[in-house]
C-alpha cells in the first residue's frame, strides 16, 4: 500500500517538482564525475611504481553505499600517490599527503548526509568540500603535466 502510494506519487509530481529534482542530481552527481574524471588523469600520470590504485577504480565510487566506504580508499590511496610521484618528480609541495585533509572532509560530510537533524546542512558542506577537493585536484593534476 505504502509502495503504491509512493509510486503513484512520483508519477504524479509537477514540471516544477521534477526540474528541482533534476536540478539536485546535476548539484549532486556533474561535480561527483568530473572530480573522478580528474582523479583518474592523475593515478594514470602517475608512474606504476608510484600509483597505490587503479586509475579506473575510482569509478566504484558510484555504487550507491558501497562507494561511501570506497571513497575513503580512493582518497587515502591518491594521496599518498601524489606523495611518492611528488617526491620521485622532486616537486615540492606544502602538504605530506596532498589532497587528503579537504578530500577526508568531504567523504565525511557525505556520510553525515544521512544524519537526520544535519543532513541537509552535510549535503551543503559537502557539496562545497568536493568543488573544493576537485580544484585542488585539478592543482595537482596540472602540476604532473608540466
Amino acid at each position: 500500500m505504502l509502495k503504491n502510494a509512493i509510486i503513484s506519487n512520483l508519477f504524479n509530481l509537477g514540471i516544477t517538482e521534477y526540474l528541482i529534482l533534476f536540478s539536485l542530481f546535476a548539484i549532486i552527481f556533474i561535480p561527483l564525475i568530473l572530480c573522478l574524471a580528474t582523479i583518474k588523469n592523475i593515478l594514470l600520470k602517475v608512474s606504476n611504481q608510484n600509483r597505490n590504485i587503479q586509475p579506473n577504480s575510482v569509478w566504484l565510487v558510484l555504487i550507491p553505499i558501497f562507494g561511501l566506504v570506497w571513497q575513503f580508499k580512493i582518497v587515502n590511496n591518491v594521496s599518498e600517490s601524489l606523495n611518492k610521484e611528488f617526491s620521485k618528480r622532486e616537486i615540492i609541495i606544502n602538504e605530506k599527503k596532498p589532497g587528503y585533509e579537504i578530500g577526508i572532509y568531504y567523504c565525511i560530510m557525505t556520510c553525515c548526509i544521512f544524519i537526520p537533524t544535519i543532513g541537509r546542512y552535510a549535503f551543503w558542506l559537502s557539496i562545497i568540500l568536493l568543488l573544493v577537493f576537485w580544484r585542488k585536484m585539478s592543482r595537482f593534476n596540472n602540476m604532473l603535466s608540466n
